[in-house]
């Protein structure tokens, strides 16, 4: 069962409805419970966009389609190989990822990350340059959400 939305947060029902038709295509750990989302908040001295809450809290992190890798605060692991990493190890090895920028998605080469900071708070950006979107619920809809037949 997917937990109702955070309140503020964007409902993404319609991206998780989208991901659960097509489950078996999918390595996840689940929603991530909003105690940890708050803790993780908490541990970077910001508040994080509801989007991204959203779909922290919706979706969880994992591997999806065998290609998208959405990031959380803490990494997917199997047994002892980790399969996807978290989110602040993910910055920590992108150095020149601008510093208010949070990855939190990754396909292929490109990561996608959340804007932190004043000026753009909440809007998606791929990294390398590239494409970029209004919010996290946006990005979310345009690349995760995929007919079942796909």
């Amino acid at each position: 069962m997917v937990p109702p939305p955070v309140a503020g947060a964007p409902d993404l029902r319609d991206v998780v409805d989208a991901l659960q038709a097509r489950a078996s295509a999918h390595l996840t750990q689940g929603p991530v419970p909003e105690r940890e989302v708050a803790e993780f908040a908490k541990r970077l001295d910001v508040a994080l966009p509801a989007g991204l809450v959203a779909l922290m809290t919706q979706v969880g992190n994992g591997i999806f389609f065998g290609e998208d890798e959405l990031f959380g605060p803490r990494r997917l692991m199997v047994h002892d190989i980790e399969l996807v990493p978290d989110m602040l190890t993910v910055k920590s090895g992108l150095p020149t990822l601008p510093a208010t920028w949070l990855p939190f998605h990754r396909r292929g080469r490109v990561v996608h990350a959340v804007e932190l900071g004043a000026v753009g708070y909440g809007s998606v950006s791929s990294w390398p340059a590239g494409s970029s979107w209004p919010d996290v619920a946006s990005f979310a809809r345009a690349l995760l959400s995929r007919p079942a037949d796909r």
